[in-house]
C-alpha cells in the first residue's frame, strides 16, 4: 500500500499530511517524492499562488508523480487538499488532477451540519466530471445531532457505500475503526 498527498500548504516547516499518509504505509520517504507541489501558506493552493507563492505545475505532471510514487504499490490512494473543487488556479481545480489520474475517488467529509449539501455537492461534481465515486467516509471530529441521521440521508440520495467512523481522542485511535471499511473498499477496487 502506497499513499501520497500530491498537494499540500500549510507546509510550516513541512507537509505534515503527506508525512502521515506515507509513515502509515510504512514509507515516510514518500512524503517528499520528486514532482509533489508544497506551500507554505495554509491557503487553498491558488490563494497561496495570489499570495505570492509558487504556482502549481502541470495537472499531468502531478499525475506523473504520484503514479511514479506510487507504482511498485499493489494499492495506491492520493489524498487531495481540500475537496475536489479547491482551485489550483484560475481555471484548474483539485478535481482536475483526480480526472488526470483516472482513479476511482473516496469522498471524505464530516460528519456534521451542512455534510449534507457539501458531500452531494461534491459527490454530483465528481460524476459530471466522469470519476466514479466507491464511497462516502463521514468522519467524527464529535458528538452532534446531525450525526442521527446523515449517513441514513446520504445512503439513500448516493449510489455508493456510506460509513460513518470516529470520533477519536487521539492519534491512532481509530484503526479499529477504519479496518472493516477498508477492507470493504479494497473489495470493491
Amino acid at each position: 500500500m502506497s499513499a501520497v498527498k500530491p498537494i499540500e500548504t500549510g507546509c510550516e516547516p513541512i507537509a505534515q499530511d503527506a508525512l502521515a499518509l506515507a509513515r502509515a504505509c510504512g514509507a515516510p520517504e514518500l512524503a517528499h517524492h520528486e514532482g509533489f507541489h508544497r506551500g507554505s501558506a495554509p491557503l487553498a493552493p491558488w490563494a497561496a499562488n495570489l499570495a505570492g507563492e509558487p504556482r502549481v505545475g502541470p495537472t499531468s505532471r502531478l499525475a506523473d508523480a504520484v503514479r511514479a510514487a506510487t507504482d511498485a504499490a499493489d494499492d495506491a490512494i492520493a489524498e487531495g487538499a481540500g475537496g475536489p473543487l479547491v482551485p489550483i488556479d484560475a481555471t484548474r481545480d483539485v478535481a482536475d488532477l483526480m480526472a488526470e489520474l483516472a482513479w476511482p475517488v473516496l469522498l471524505v467529509g464530516l460528519d456534521g451540519l451542512g455534510t449534507l449539501s457539501h458531500t452531494l455537492t461534491a459527490h454530483e461534481s465528481l460524476v459530471a466530471r466522469g470519476l466514479s465515486v466507491l464511497a462516502v467516509v463521514l468522519t467524527r471530529q464529535a458528538e452532534e445531532l446531525s450525526q442521527a441521521t446523515n449517513r441514513t440521508i446520504l445512503e439513500q440520495r448516493l449510489p455508493c457505500p456510506v460509513w460513518s467512523v470516529g470520533p477519536w481522542t487521539g492519534p491512532g485511535e481509530g484503526a479499529a475503526q477504519l479496518e472493516p471499511v477498508a477492507s470493504q473498499l479494497l473489495s470493491t477496487v
